[in-house]
């Protein structure tokens, strides 16, 4: 880790956990509201792996690792922070949402009750109509695997190709019923 003390008290160990969050250059204007509302899972045991694209440098300061900063569109950043994914569990996070903690411990223990579910999805506060890829947690093989989506070779938006992915294998997505603050929604 590069500067934040990480802490260890109950609900806060994710040590088998690696969060993934590609920083946009549209994201900037809610990177310290981000910040502030997610200290609690940013100076948490996860690996933390920001991959920015800009304007996500106070973010560097959690990053498990040196942080991934180039210049690339969202599925390649997301593919960039998957690479350095060496845990059971990865959670997607857009660098706009805010998730309540209890999500997140009760995801990770659904998805080590049932080998078939590989994804817990969350939808956000004000609903979109479909469950949220950006903010969910994986089996971190199964993602690894899985994650092929490119804007420019399906039509479909990122969320509906993946879920039809995992159902297509025959595997299960779960969801729990907690709400993400999505930033720029607010």
């Amino acid at each position: 880790m590069l500067g934040a003390k990480r802490l260890k008290c109950g609900l806060l160990m994710f040590e088998e956990l690696s969060v993934v969050i590609p920083v946009k250059k549209s994201a900037r204007p809610f990177i310290e509201q981000f910040a502030e509302q997610m200290l609690w899972l940013l100076r948490s045991d996860a690996k933390i792996i920001v991959v920015d694209s800009g304007g996500g440098e106070l973010l560097w300061q959690y990053s498990s690792d040196k942080p991934i900063s180039v210049e690339v569109d969202m599925p390649t950043a997301r593919k960039l922070g998957y690479e350095r994914v060496q845990t059971e569990f990865t959670l997607n996070l857009d660098d706009d949402n805010v998730l309540n903690p209890n999500y997140l411990t009760q995801a990770i223990q659904l998805l080590r009750a049932n080998a078939k579910v590989v994804a817990v999805a969350i939808d956000y506060e004000k609903l979109l109509g479909h469950l949220g890829f950006g903010t969910s947690v994986w089996r971190s093989a199964a993602l690894k695997e899985l994650y092929d989506w490119r804007r420019d070779n399906d039509r479909r938006c990122e969320c509906v190709y993946m879920w039809q992915k995992v159902l297509g294998k025959g595997l299960l997505i779960e969801t729990l019923p907690y709400r993400a603050k999505h930033l720029k929604m607010v």
